[in-house]
C-alpha cells in the first residue's frame, strides 16, 4: 500500500512539473518521465546529484536522452519524499 502511495505521489510530481509519465500502466517501483526537447537529461541528473545528493537514472538504448527514471522502492518517509520533491522542482526549474 505504501509503495503505491509513493508511486502516485511521484507521478503527480512529474505531471505537475509539465512532464509526461512514460508508461500507459506505470508500476509502483519506478516512474519514467518524458522530457521536452531540448532538455539536457545528463545535466539535470548531475545537478540532482551534486546539489542535492539525489541519484536517479537516465534510460538505455533508444530512450537515452528522452526519458529519465525515478526509482521508489523500499521504505521512504514523508520527509524524504518532501526533500525529493523540493529538490526535483528546484533542479528542474533550471532546465525548463
Amino acid at each position: 500500500l505504501r509503495r503505491a502511495e509513493v508511486a502516485v505521489r511521484i507521478r503527480k510530481l512529474v505531471e505537475a512539473n509539465g512532464l509526461e509519465v512514460y508508461a500507459k500502466r506505470p508500476g509502483n517501483g519506478i516512474t519514467g518521465a518524458i522530457v521536452p526537447s531540448p532538455f539536457d537529461i545528463g545535466r539535470f541528473l548531475q545537478r540532482l546529484k551534486d546539489q542535492y545528493s539525489i541519484l536517479i537514472a537516465g534510460a538505455p538504448g533508444k530512450l537515452n536522452g528522452k526519458i529519465f527514471r525515478i526509482g521508489h522502492v523500499g521504505h521512504l518517509t514523508d520527509e524524504e519524499l518532501d526533500y525529493f520533491s523540493t529538490s526535483f522542482e528546484k533542479a528542474l526549474a533550471v532546465e525548463i
